[in-house]
């Protein structure tokens, strides 16, 4: 806010500054990722994954307007169009995107105020003394530890491997929706009396209120109480043909209800997933175990953009989109006739797998029961 302010702002600023906002997400995503088992009970956890899904939704829904709302305010201000104190103070800032974003660090400032006043309860470490009495773990050795927990767990591979591929085959969508209706929807949408603008904001608007729809369902439903793994592989499976359809359709409208039908299905899929690895996953290790789930599953959403540019620029970007979208739906398709990946949700294979593949991993990894923990809180 400050450089913009002071109108130094460079992109090589930007290019420094996104990374390090990037690793610093890392953390609170971690801890905020593993604080719904210490607060939801588990019966709950599905109806309040669908939930957070609503409000992730909502926001991408409803940020965009407020904040070119903001940006306006300065020339509104300067044209007489405010009050009187507020044109006086706003009427000297000659940015107002600069304004947008010191609106978005008070908003940050005041949940942050609000967060030290509450008590998130952290379950205790069994695997730590107080301090003073054991030597204090590295932050490589708890990556470490998250990812062994994973690699000595079939299922929980198979499952993570499963986001893997639908966010790399998913990630082109929103980078190739620009282009898919300059180009291959130009023509419905200029007989329908559209601006390419106005098309584009129809487009995002009704993908926006789909992923809305999803997480509401998935709140008021509360997700299937038995088998979560289908309610991940179903709604993956039909997002990849709502994505063939988006790619290959010709008229806005069908494009639109594809990316609606799109948006709606991955807050089903993603609250199911969620839930079986707070279920699966002991709360003393949920935090270092999802970042490496986080790393891995994201980590690939990048390369799938790569990809898809770098092939968008030879072929149609529809075809492309297309084609990503059947290998989600061929992966799904294969992974409800996975054995490993079915008995996601049987602890106790999970945790003889693990003893298999160590020892000791059964004394560690299951020594997290509930009366090391607080179950109240």
């Amino acid at each position: 806010m400050l450089l913009m302010l002071s109108g130094v702002l460079q992109l090589w600023m930007l290019l420094a500054l996104v990374p390090l906002i990037a690793v610093l997400f890392q953390f609170h995503y971690a801890a905020f990722d593993a604080s719904y088992a210490m607060l939801v009970p588990e019966k709950h956890l599905p109806r309040a994954n669908g939930m957070m899904q609503t409000m992730w939704a909502l926001s991408a829904v409803l940020s965009p307007g407020i904040a070119a709302i903001i940006v306006t305010l300065p020339e509104l201000a300067r044209q007489g169009l405010l009050p009187g104190f507020i044109a006086s103070t706003l009427a000297g800032i000659h940015d107002g995107s600069a304004l947008a974003v010191g609106v978005d660090t008070v908003t940050f400032l005041v949940a942050g105020a609000v967060l030290t006043f509450l008590h998130v309860p952290s379950p205790r470490r069994t695997d730590m003394g107080e301090a003073g009495q054991k030597p204090q773990k590295s932050m490589w050795a708890d990556i470490k530890e998250g990812a062994r927990y994973i690699k000595l767990r079939k299922p929980l591979i198979w499952l993570l491997v499963t986001f893997t591929v639908a966010n790399f085959a998913t990630a082109p969508v929103e980078v190739f929706a620009p282009i898919l209706v300059k180009f291959n929807l130009a023509a419905d949408w200029q007989a329908q009396g559209y601006t390419f603008e106005s098309a584009l904001a129809l487009l995002y608007t009704v993908s926006g209120l789909g992923g809305v729809a999803g997480g509401i369902i998935m709140g008021a439903w509360g997700g299937l109480k038995g088998r979560k793994i289908y309610g991940v592989l179903v709604p993956v499976a039909l997002a990849g043909l709502a994505q063939i359809t988006f790619g290959l359709s010709p008229l806005l409208y069908l494009a639109a209800l594809a990316n609606f039908f799109l948006m709606v299905v991955f807050p089903i899929s993603g609250a199911h997933s969620q839930t079986i690895w707070q279920l699966q996953v002991p709360k003393e290790l949920q935090g270092r175990v999802f970042s490496v789930r986080r790393l891995i599953a994201q980590f690939s959403a990048p390369l799938g953009v790569m990809l898809a540019g770098a092939t968008g620029a030879a072929f149609n970007p529809g075809l492309v989109l297309a084609l990503l979208g059947g290998v989600i739906v061929v992966f799904s398709l294969f992974q409800l006739f996975n054995p490993h990946l079915l008995r996601v949700e049987d602890k106790a294979y999970l945790d003889s797998m693990a003893e298999e593949g160590s020892p000791e991993a059964g004394a560690v990894h299951s020594g997290a029961s509930t009366a090391d923990l607080n179950p109240a809180a």
